[in-house]
């Protein structure tokens, strides 16, 4: 999709591609989190750039000791995984508690953290890796430093922003609701991309599309609705 286009009537849009166009009543954009990981934002000696990682899949047998950092679900999913497996395991969350986990990670992260199984490092932020020993150390806003053979970042995706800027879209979220709405309206945004600063989960994206049709239904289309 190149470029969404209201037309002068104010009731339809045009959708451009490469191919052709289309003209419609209702837009719905699903395309997901598209751009990288978001980075720990902290400057890395370069020598051990190949020690951070986004992907827990990367991280290797050999490597004992691992940083979590993070504190969303990804984050307590990666260090549960990893306590598994037999490292061991440290946990950097910029909050002092939990806000954004499933209720049975919390149970589970809680229980690793007071089990000393895995090491909480509550209300910090990555700082500094440095290099010692040709190992991570890992600086903690707190001041403290964690020696570590390997970290693995769980901090979100940023949202595709300059891509929905690049066709057209411009964004607010209705109140109450599940879902995205162009401030014209009959364009929505539905499954993560609805999600905003909450993070989202597969039953959240259903669900903003199923809200999204329904209010298309009501207000813009010759339809039954859903519900």
């Amino acid at each position: 999709m190149d470029k969404v286009v209201l037309l002068k009537n104010g009731q339809q849009w045009r959708i451009d591609t490469q191919e052709d166009s289309w003209v419609v009543d209702v837009v719905f954009v699903a395309i997901g989190n598209m751009t990288a990981p978001r980075n720990l934002g902290a400057p890395i000696d370069q020598k051990l750039s190949h020690l951070v990682h986004d992907d827990i899949q990367k991280i290797e047998e050999k490597h004992r000791h691992i940083l979590v950092v993070g504190g969303g679900d990804s984050a307590s999913e990666y260090a549960q995984i990893l306590c598994k497996r037999g490292h061991e395991v440290s946990l950097s969350y910029r909050k002092d508690k939990f806000v954004r986990q499933l209720p049975q990670n919390v149970e589970k992260i809680t229980k690793l953290i007071t089990d000393e199984k895995v090491r909480f490092y509550p209300a910090t932020e990555v700082k500094k890796i440095s290099a010692v020993l040709e190992k991570p150390e890992v600086e903690l806003s707190d001041g403290t430093l964690v020696k570590v053979d390997s970290i693995v970042t769980a901090l979100g995706n940023e949202r595709p922003k300059a891509y929905l800027e690049k066709i057209g879209i411009g964004l607010e979220m209705e109140a109450n609701e599940d879902f995205l709405e162009s401030p014209v309206s009959g364009l929505f945004l539905v499954g993560d991309l609805a999600s905003g600063p909450k993070g989202g989960s597969i039953n959240y994206a259903f669900n903003s599309g199923v809200h999204a049709v329904e209010k298309a239904c009501d207000l813009y289309l010759d339809c039954e609705n859903p519900a």
